[in-house]
């Protein structure tokens, strides 16, 4: 957990004011996904941050869109590299936040993917995703991450 500073979490507010828009989810028949940007504040002073994307999947039926379903794609987690920001609890502070957006959006899941060349770089990105109650899946040289939300 982060020792010092204090840390805060903010969502960036085109980010927040997705959840209340009526009118966008009106218009994700046309696009498939809005972006979401989470930061995380070290004494007022930003040193992460998270981008995901609300996802509504929708079918055609009758050439009427209809809803069928909810979920959150986690993009990235990225903490500025300084150790003295790493490995304190921000970026989990981060996803936790982004998971309780999802909730609020109307999300059943978070998914993800860890790819070979980032599991190279950062080697325990497994055991902080399974920390955080994601289940993974091999895919390749990498994985897949998901968790429900309840």
């Amino acid at each position: 957990m982060i020792e010092g500073p204090p840390i805060t979490i903010s969502v960036e507010e085109r980010s927040a004011l997705v959840l209340n828009d009526l009118d966008w989810q009106q218009e994700q028949r046309f696009r498939s996904s809005e972006p979401v940007f989470i930061h995380g504040l070290v004494d007022g002073e930003q040193r992460g941050v998270v981008a995901g994307h609300l996802v509504i999947e929708r079918d055609v039926v009758d050439e009427v869109f209809q809803e069928k379903t909810r979920y959150v794609r986690l993009s990235s987690v990225s903490v500025h590299p300084h150790e003295n920001w790493r490995r304190k609890g921000l970026g989990s502070s981060m996803v936790v936040e982004l998971e309780e957006m999802g909730k609020r959006f109307g999300a059943v899941k978070i998914v993800g993917e860890i790819g070979a060349a980032d599991l190279q770089e950062q080697p325990w990105l497994t055991s902080f995703y399974e920390k955080l109650g994601f289940n993974l899946s091999k895919k390749g040289e990498g994985y897949l991450f998901e968790k429900e939300l309840l």
